[in-house]
């Protein structure tokens, strides 16, 4: 969870931003279909063209040039299209190829979280937040970070904060690094059986077996109501 506040300990979000929508079917799920449906090359250079056109319009909001920014946090389908996007964004606002140590210098400390848990959907990009600062080795206090989110079919927006000079006393480092360090692995069976489970839709009552480690689980529907508990309590009477 994250607390959006008039007077932030973290990060302080600044006016001004570049937003870009275009109709596209890169992402997509019919209403016929329970599984979605891809087009990954498409998708990643709508991604890339989006990030681009929001940078411009941020820059032409703002005044802001590529160098008044520290560090960026991208939305993370996965780790390397970050690295991409960043490198096309520095190629097409300068003219010229970025070496690999500019763009690592860029990016490099906001992916380890998505590394390892993949792709978060809409909280990646605060994920990759919390990764930068968690993992950044200079003090951040003071300094720009360019946020760029992407919707798939899409929408797209460029925005900034700047990091507060007491950030480092809100962190909760090594909290994430624990809760990373102590998930579950599931083998294949496992992994199918909650891929293939659907949610019953009848609204009659029913109740889910315990599958995950966390304190609060769905522990069924009742009624076309969902039911959730702590993992120590057990599903109410029927």
């Amino acid at each position: 969870a994250m607390l959006v506040t008039a007077r932030p300990r973290i990060l302080a979000l600044e006016p001004g931003e570049g937003l870009h929508a275009q109709d596209v079917m890169d992402f997509w799920r019919p209403n016929y279909r329970q599984e979605a449906l891809v087009d990954g090359k498409y998708s990643a250079h709508m991604y890339m063209h989006t990030a681009l056109k929001c940078w411009e319009r941020y820059a032409a909001a703002t005044g802001r040039c590529l160098e008044t920014i520290d560090k960026f946090c991208y939305h993370l389908p996965f780790t390397r299209m970050a690295r991409k996007a960043h490198a096309h964004l520095l190629k097409n606002a300068r003219g010229r190829e970025p070496d690999a140590a500019e763009v690592d210098r860029h990016i490099a400390d906001s992916l380890h979280y998505g590394r390892g848990t993949g792709n978060s959907y809409a909280a990646s990009i605060f994920q990759g937040l919390a990764c930068l600062l968690d993992h950044a080795g200079d003090d951040l206090s003071g300094r720009r970070i360019g946020f760029f989110s992407y919707g798939s079919g899409c929408t797209g927006e460029f925005f900034s904060g700047v990091v507060q000079g007491a950030y480092r006393s809100r962190l909760l480092t090594e909290r994430h690094r624990r809760l990373l360090a102590d998930r579950v692995e599931l083998d294949y069976e496992q992994y199918k059986a909650l891929f293939t489970r659907r949610v019953p839709t009848d609204g009659g009552v029913h109740a889910f077996p315990r599958g995950r480690a966390g304190p609060f689980r769905l522990a069924g529907i009742r009624h076309h109501k969902r039911i959730y508990e702590r993992v120590e309590d057990h599903l109410p009477e029927r």
